[in-house]
């Protein structure tokens, strides 16, 4: 049960496609709602939303374009490339609270570096998020990638 992730190729472009188990009704919730939170966040530094529906054997199907890889420290050589993808993720999600909405459990796995080198955000979570909570989980993420 639970949700299965796979990379897959949807037309021609590659995709990031989770389902969620026909008997597991928490998964699909859990689907469904990060697909509305993905949709209402749409922008150009967040991945898109190709389809978020039921599932065609049931359950719930999410499937978004592939942003990237994860933000890795490897790829921020030096002090200025570290404050370069700080601004960049920190006017994402100004953008996002201007709007009233917030990411609510960035991680940096959800920092994807896209191929053409700027960063992209996913996997945002449902519920309750504030403002602060994204600028704590910022700063923590850049004391963890200036660490390595």
């Amino acid at each position: 049960m639970g949700v299965r992730t796979t990379i897959d190729i949807d037309g021609a472009r590659p995709v990031v496609r989770r389902r969620a188990s026909p008997g597991d009704p928490a998964a699909a919730a859990l689907l469904e709602s990060r697909g509305r939170a993905l949709q209402a966040a749409a922008g150009p530094a967040v991945v898109a939303v190709v389809r978020s529906a039921p599932g065609p054997h049931g359950g719930w199907e999410l499937v978004t374009e592939y942003g990237g890889p994860p933000l890795a420290a490897g790829r921020l050589v030096g002090a200025g490339a570290l404050a370069a993808a700080a601004a960049q993720v920190a006017a994402v999600l100004a953008d996002l609270h201007g709007r009233g909405l917030a990411h609510g459990r960035l991680e940096r796995e959800h920092i994807l570096v896209g191929p053409d080198g700027n960063l992209v955000l996913c996997g945002f979570g449902p519920g309750p998020a504030s403002a602060s909570d994204d600028v704590a989980a910022l700063g923590r993420i850049l004391g963890e990638l200036l660490g390595e």
